[in-house]
């Protein structure tokens, strides 16, 4: 399904030196992100915090485009570990390392042959680097290790570089009601070793540039979200053509548990559509190799789930 790379050093010379001009100064950043797109606000005094999401879905589909799995019930628990390496309120205003991992566990055994693990898809491996310079712009580097379970692929190992602007221009258009925030971020997804596509051979990259529109409720902190984004892929990425990857939107509600005490830490529950467009044919023949052996170009996921920070 993912096969070695017979050029990976180009393209991890070039990763190192993004990463390096990236972190010279500072970041974090959708849909089925395994890392956070706005920086996460923490309690003074505290260095350590703890993030688990599970979340429900009737699709398993990448942020490139792979429909994965399209069939029963796709289940997809996350668990990060943040750590504060610096706060201060100068133009650098906290350096934050993240560990952790995520998991894709479906309700439809994986056809894959001699597996123990058929419903266990993927498990993702996660360390990251962010900075967050004058409160609202945060820059990340993302390292990222794709294991199949059961053997289906090789691990592909991925670096993902990230800038985000947390803005607040448009927070007076209703004043008393709620507030409105835009939330640009753009985003560059490096193959290092071993594709993290299936109809291509050699590594490249792909860019995504988006936003996460988003509208917080003053008498009681309910978010709604509309995530949109569209994706570059590089040549060799899905295919050897500079058409755009894939669109996508959809509409995310956010709800606090607020009678749950903050010493549980804090809870929420949301849930959400998202509508993609595939565009690349490239994408459209890789998900045919794929086990959902999928054909359809414009997929509709819907998902919920719980959340818990401390």
């Amino acid at each position: 399904m993912k096969t070695k790379l017979p050029n990976r050093s180009r393209f991890t010379a070039l990763a190192a030196l993004t990463a390096t001009a990236l972190l010279a100064v500072p970041a974090w950043a959708g849909v089925q992100d395994k890392m956070p797109i706005a920086p996460i606000k923490t309690e003074e005094g505290t260095i350590f915090h703890v993030l688990l999401q599970n979340q429900f879905s009737n699709y398993y589909i990448t942020p490139r485009g792979l429909i994965v799995q399209d069939e029963g019930v796709v289940y997809q628990p996350l668990a990060l570990l943040f750590a504060d390496l610096y706060k201060g309120d100068g133009w650098l205003n906290n350096v934050k390392l993240t560990v952790g991992c995520w998991n894709s566990i479906h309700s439809k055994a994986d056809p894959a042959p001699n597996t123990t693990t058929p419903h266990w898809n993927e498990f993702d491996f996660i360390a990251g680097l962010s900075t967050t310079i004058f409160k609202d712009i945060t820059l990340s580097a993302t390292y990222l290790l794709f294991v199949s379970p059961n053997d289906a692929y090789e691990s592909p190992s991925n670096l993902e570089l990230q800038v985000s602007y947390s803005d607040h221009f448009l927070e007076g258009l209703t004043p008393g009601v709620g507030k409105f925030s835009i939330n640009p971020y753009a985003k560059l997804f490096i193959e290092l070793e071993n594709k993290a596509t299936v109809s291509t051979t050699d590594s490249s990259y792909n860019f995504e540039l988006g936003f996460i529109p988003k509208y917080t409720f003053d008498f009681y902190p309910i978010s709604i979200e509309t995530p949109t984004f569209i994706t570059f892929p590089g040549n060799g990425f899905y295919s050897e053509n500079g058409d755009p990857g894939l669109i996508t939107t959809g509409a995310k509600v956010t709800v606090p548990l607020k009678f749950i005490p903050q010493k549980y830490g804090s809870w929420s529950v949301y849930g959400g559509v998202q509508y993609y467009h595939i565009y690349n044919d490239g994408i459209a023949l890789g998900n045919t190799f794929l086990p959902s052996g999928s054909t359809n170009r414009d997929p509709v996921q819907w998902y919920g789930g719980i959340s818990l920070f401390f």
